[in-house]
């Protein structure tokens, strides 16, 4: 018996399915089942919150003349930034039944979940200036994608005046606060 390595982005809502396939070779004519156990590993471990369900065993049966079987393992989806986090599945004998003296070859197979989230973050190059008498005061800020910079992402921004003395619509070209859509390619 043995079983593929696997990885997943792990989604942004509900779950995602990583397909694990687990064969058999040999003698495949009697009715087998095999157990397996799903871990976090390694530095950067997946949770049981990482799983529907948590870490859940399972039994994979192979019908006799069966050599292949696949095991669906549901990933929680999130929106949480994230490092990519690590798995296992280990396959071992069920005792008490005709698996017993079954010989497992690679007992482990090695996931990642990947992190598919990014976040944004923004600082002002220059946050104070002076107003000027005339024209346009440019102001400058830098806008940073972090995680996953997969993909086209967007992100709406607009001005608010705060502190003691607020920044209004007057003060801006136009009479008008500004916003916009920033578009990350």
């Amino acid at each position: 018996i043995t079983a593929s390595d696997l990885t997943k982005l792990e989604g942004s809502s509900g779950t995602s399915i990583v397909t694990l396939t687990v064969t058999r070779t040999g003698d495949t004519s009697a009715l087998t089942f095999v157990g397996y156990e799903i871990a976090g590993r390694g530095l950067k471990p997946a949770s049981a919150a990482d799983f529907a369900g948590g870490f859940l065993p399972g039994v994979v049966m192979f019908l006799p003349g069966e050599t292949s079987q696949t095991v669906e393992i549901q990933v929680m989806s999130d929106g949480v930034v994230e490092l990519d986090e690590d798995f296992s599945v280990t396959l071992h004998s069920l005792s008490g039944d005709s698996s017993d003296g079954v010989t497992i070859g690679n007992a482990s197979a090695f996931g990642t979940i990947l992190n598919d989230d990014a976040a944004v973050a923004i600082a002002a190059a220059s946050a104070t200036k002076p107003e000027g008498n005339s024209g346009i005061t440019a102001f400058t800020f830098n806008v940073t994608r972090t995680g996953s910079t997969a993909g086209i992402g967007t992100v709406a921004w607009s001005v608010a005046g705060s502190g003691g003395n607020p920044a209004s619509a007057a003060d801006f070209p136009g009479g008008a606060l500004p916003a916009g859509i920033l578009t990350f390619a």
